[in-house]
């Protein structure tokens, strides 16, 4: 854009240079013309291809759903692998890096790592597990779950230069929770393959290094995985409706688990809905439904992870019920 722009600048003032200039009668009006369509052709075709190569290095996220913000808690990687994880190869720690760099929700991150079913949310322990989140006033878990990383000898490069080298294919499995549905929005696996000639594996063709070329590949994987990760992550956040509970009632005041730090605010207007049965669609997968419509709070008063509210209609108002904001 800004090239287009000064190349405009450029045509325009050797242009008028040629027509004030003392003398200048040789630039006849058919000439004058052509340079003219050919200046604003090219101008226009440095736009077109300025603007697609700017619009190709950023990322193609956005965020249709940013108010209120989703909280959502990263948790601690399931690591399947025989290699152990540091900090620039541990997808957790990168997915809440790379979540928290689009600024559309507030992150958070979980380092114990809990064994969990979240399959069906009538099991005990389904509850167990979902509930200190739904305390935290989280929207979502996200999981991740590392597969081992699989090898295989191969030839790459252009005949007759080919080189025996290793193929490594790096599994990730990304798995979001819903809080409050207690199911899961999205369960995506992301495979990822590197070749390495066997010149620059730390083992070459010997398998004492093993780990040590694992993890090199899993490094350069990680990058493309974290890419398509936080694309898939963000499209299903930005297309599920952001709910939150009540955690108490005291005669007339409600108290909701989101406030300031959620984006809510003072005179926010909250419809609020018993919590349903769950049904099994599809492949077995479980869904919890929303319940019947209970009445309207509204929200007086802002604390950072809470808020305090009063009635408008209904007055069968409990803890557990889910709220969601009045459109």
């Amino acid at each position: 854009m800004q090239d287009a722009v000064l190349f405009k600048n450029y045509v325009v003032d050797v242009f008028s240079s040629m027509t004030e200039e003392k003398g200048n009668y040789y630039m006849k009006r058919p000439l004058r013309l052509t340079f003219t369509i050919l200046a604003l052709f090219s101008v226009l075709f440095l736009f077109i291809s300025g603007c697609a190569t700017i619009s190709s290095l950023m990322p193609s996220l956005s965020s249709n759903n940013e108010w209120p913000r989703k909280k959502v808690m990263v948790i601690s990687v399931n690591n399947l692998t025989n290699i152990s994880l540091d900090e620039s190869t541990d997808i957790s720690n990168n997915v809440t890096r790379a979540l928290k760099n689009t600024g559309f929700f507030n992150i958070y991150r979980q380092n114990e790592p809990k064994k969990y079913n979240f399959l069906n949310p009538e099991t005990k322990s389904n509850l167990e597990f979902f509930k200190p989140f739904s305390d935290m006033g989280m929207n979502v878990i996200i999981s991740t779950t590392l597969y081992p990383i699989e090898k295989t000898n191969v030839k790459s490069g252009i005949w007759p230069f080919r080189k025996k080298s290793r193929k490594f294919t790096v599994i990730v499995n990304i798995d979001i929770l819903d809080v409050y549905r207690e199911t899961v929005l999205l369960s995506k696996e992301i495979i990822q393959n590197i070749t390495i000639p066997f010149e620059d594996l730390t083992g070459g063709r010997d398998n004492l290094l093993d780990a040590e070329d694992k993890k090199s590949a899993l490094r350069k994987c990680l990058p493309a995985i974290l890419k398509k990760s936080v694309k898939a992550i963000c499209h299903s956040l930005n297309n599920t409706i952001w709910e939150g509970k009540i955690t108490s009632v005291d005669k007339k005041t409600i108290t909701i688990n989101a406030g300031r730090g959620a984006g809510l605010r003072t005179g926010t207007i909250l419809v609020v809905f018993e919590k349903g049965r769950p049904i099994t669609a599809f492949k077995g997968k479980v869904y919890q439904l929303t319940g019947k419509e209970v009445g309207e709070i509204k929200i007086v008063q802002l604390k950072q992870r809470h808020s305090f509210a009063k009635p408008l209609t209904g007055d069968e108002f409990k803890a557990g019920q889910i709220i969601r904001v009045k459109k």
